[in-house]
C-alpha cells in the first residue's frame, strides 16, 4: 500500500510529540498544586 510507510511515520511522530505534551502538561500541573500549597 503506497503511502503507507508515510502515515505510520506521521502517526509515530504525533505519539511523541503527545507524550511530550502529556509530561510537560503533568509538570505544570504538579507545579500549580506546589504554588497552592505554599500560598495557603
Amino acid at each position: 500500500m503506497p503511502g503507507a510507510s508515510k502515515a505510520s511515520s506521521a502517526y509515530a511522530t504525533f505519539r511523541r510529540e503527545r507524550e511530550k505534551v502529556e509530561m510537560l502538561f503533568t509538570h505544570l500541573t504538579s507545579i500549580l498544586k506546589l504554588d497552592r500549597l505554599h500560598l495557603s
